[in-house]
């Protein structure tokens, strides 16, 4: 039987060595029973090829979780397929963002913080959800009050999937 719920996390610039938080959150997604892999923000042709085989499987939904230039890469797919969840940690003003669609997106929620312009985009994007937090950008996506408010979410929604799966 196929999980209900498959959690895409995109790390920033740098990869793991500058988002180790999204490592830890993924690890703590698949021990709550959530399939999920972590990739590079610009690794396109796999997190594509991911999509389609997650998407493909009967019942299952997908959630999106980027930081730093990863919620460039969530928002950006969002406008192009379907999700059940998007989380975003630290969205840049120097990045390209995308508006929310809701048409694709069930729900959406933003992490921000105003103390430096790294992370304090976002808000005009129409996120159902922004949480204003006081962090430096390099600490967000390995900030306990971010990891439990992802780790949250996924399982509220996995939960929500599995019923109606049933």
């Amino acid at each position: 039987m196929n999980q209900p719920l498959y959690a895409m996390f995109f790390r920033g610039q740098g990869g793991s060595l500058t988002s180790p938080g999204m490592d830890q959150m993924a690890e703590q997604a698949k021990a709550a029973g959530i399939n999920s892999d972590v990739f590079d923000y610009d690794d396109l042709k796999a997190i594509e090829a991911a999509y389609a085989k997650h998407s493909a499987a009967a019942g299952s939904k997908v959630a999106a979780v980027g930081y730093s230039l990863g919620v460039s890469t969530a928002t950006y797919l969002q406008t192009k397929h379907k999700f059940e969840l998007v989380l975003c940690i630290a969205a840049s003003e120097f990045a390209q963002n995308y508006h929310i669609s809701k048409h694709n997106t069930k729900r959406s929620v933003l992490w921000r913080s105003f103390l430096d312009p790294l992370s304090s985009a976002g808000g005009n994007l129409g996120f159902d959800t922004i949480h204003d937090v006081l962090n430096t950008h390099l600490l967000m996506d390995v900030a306990p009050d971010i990891q439990a408010g992802v780790l949250e979410e996924l399982k509220s929604t996995a939960s929500a999937a599995a019923q109606a799966h049933e």
